[in-house]
């Protein structure tokens, strides 16, 4: 996954939303495959589209050396989730043990669509806002990569 590293600063304060969370409880891909068969082996390459439902959170925290809240959350936050969609690429190889039994494993490679998450205040305002000059653009830009290596025994019936 990439870093985010953001800074706003606002006299004394700034906002630093380090490696915001990234959380993807549900992800699937629709691949193709093409290989080459030699012997009882298929090494093949895969890809397709990926989609996941991620959410995304991030939190401020008070890093003003002379503030007495130090290190505490300050109540902005940089927050938004939903179905993120993307592509995926990755390469394997199978071999057949006998009939009925295949051992495989393979390689994926997913990168999902840039998505921006507003930085707000605790009232829901936004969070660059001066009293000298207007920020609408006031987000953390986020891109979620994975990498799945998987390796797997699988029987066939009826032969």
């Amino acid at each position: 996954m990439s870093d985010i590293d953001t800074a706003v600063a606002d006299s004394l304060k700034v906002l630093d939303l380090k490696r915001p969370i990234r959380e993807a409880d549900v992800s699937g891909t629709i691949r193709g495959r093409a290989g080459l068969v030699v012997d009882n082996a298929l090494a093949y390459v895969t890809g397709g589209a990926a989609w996941a439902d991620v959410e995304q959170t991030g939190i401020e925290f008070n890093n003003n050396v002379f503030s007495p809240s130090l290190g505490a959350p300050t109540g902005t936050t940089a927050n938004r989730s939903g179905m993120l969609w993307g592509g995926v690429i990755g390469a394997g190889v199978e071999f057949a043990l006998s009939n009925n039994w295949i051992v495989g494993g393979e390689f994926l490679h997913t990168i999902y669509r840039d998505r921006d998450a507003n930085i707000v205040t605790a009232a829901g305002g936004n969070a660059c806002a001066s009293p000298f000059f207007a920020h609408p653009n006031c987000v953390v830009r986020n891109q979620l990569t994975t990498d799945v290596a998987r390796v797997r025994v699988s029987y066939k019936f009826g032969q």
